[in-house]
C-alpha cells in the first residue's frame, strides 16, 4: 500500500506536464470549436464536484461507468457508494478501483440498490446522479433514466441527513429528449418542495441544503 501511494505521487509528478498539455488542448477545443456547449471536459465537471461537495461527506453515485469519477471522489471525500447495473462496466471499474478502500460498488439498477443505501446513511450526504442510458456499453433499463425514482427516494430519507447536495448530470437531456426525461420545471419544483436551493452550472442541475454556498 505504501509502495502504491509512492508510485501514485511519483506518477503524478512525472505525468503532470503531459496532463497539463492534454487539458489545455481539451479546453481549447471546447472553447474554440464547441463554443463551450455541453458536455464540458470531464476534469471541469470534477472541479464542480469538488466545489459543491461537502467536506468529509459520504457520496452516493449512480452510474459508476468505468470508475473514473468514483476514483476521483474517493480521493477527496470520506466514502463513496456507487451503483452500476452493467456487469461489463463494473468489471472495468473494479480494476481501476482495486486500491480504493473507501468505495463500495453495487451491481444492480437504482431501483434495486438505491433505497437500501439511502436508508443506511446519516450525516452530510452528496449525490452524483448520472445513472441514465447514454448509448455504447451503458445500461438501458425499462426507462432511459431512473432519476424520478432516485429523487423520490432521496425525499423519503432526506430528514435523516444533516446537509445534502444533489448534482444531476446531463441536464440538457430535458431539452433534447423530452420523451424520456422530465422537464427542467420538475427539478425546480422538486427543490422547492423540500425547501432546498438550486442552480444550473454547465450541464448540471445542482440542489443544496439551505445555507450551503454556491460560490467560493
Amino acid at each position: 500500500m505504501i509502495f502504491y501511494k509512492f508510485l501514485k505521487i511519483f506518477s503524478k509528478v512525472i505525468l503532470f506536464p503531459f496532463i497539463f498539455l492534454d487539458r489545455l488542448k481539451c479546453i481549447s477545443e471546447w472553447y474554440f470549436f464547441k463554443k463551450c456547449s455541453p458536455p464540458a471536459p470531464h476534469f471541469i465537471k470534477q472541479s464542480l464536484l469538488l466545489r459543491h461537495g461537502i467536506k468529509n461527506s459520504i457520496w452516493v453515485e449512480t452510474g459508476t461507468y468505468l470508475g473514473q469519477t468514483t476514483k476521483f471522489l474517493s480521493e477527496h471525500f470520506s466514502f463513496v457508494h456507487s451503483i452500476e447495473p452493467s456487469k461489463k462496466c463494473l468489471r472495468i471499474a473494479k480494476r481501476k478501483l482495486k486500491f480504493s478502500k473507501n468505495v463500495a460498488l453495487y451491481n444492480g439498477t437504482s431501483e434495486l440498490c438505491f433505497e437500501e443505501i439511502c436508508s443506511s446513511l446519516k450525516g452530510d450526504i452528496c449525490f452524483w446522479l448520472d445513472g441514465h442510458y447514454s448509448e455504447g456499453i451503458t445500461f438501458k433499463g425499462v426507462t432511459d433514466t431512473p432519476i424520478l425514482f432516485e429523487l423520490d427516494t432521496i425525499k423519503k430519507y432526506l430528514d435523516n441527513f444533516s446537509k445534502t447536495v444533489i448534482l444531476i448530470d446531463d441536464i440538457r437531456t430535458s431539452h433534447i429528449d423530452k420523451k424520456n426525461y422530465p422537464p427542467l420545471s420538475f427539478y425546480v419544483n422538486w427543490a422547492d418542495s423540500v425547501n432546498m436551493d438550486w442552480i444550473i452550472e454547465l450541464d448540471l442541475f445542482i440542489i443544496k441544503s439551505k445555507g450551503l454556498p454556491f460560490y467560493r
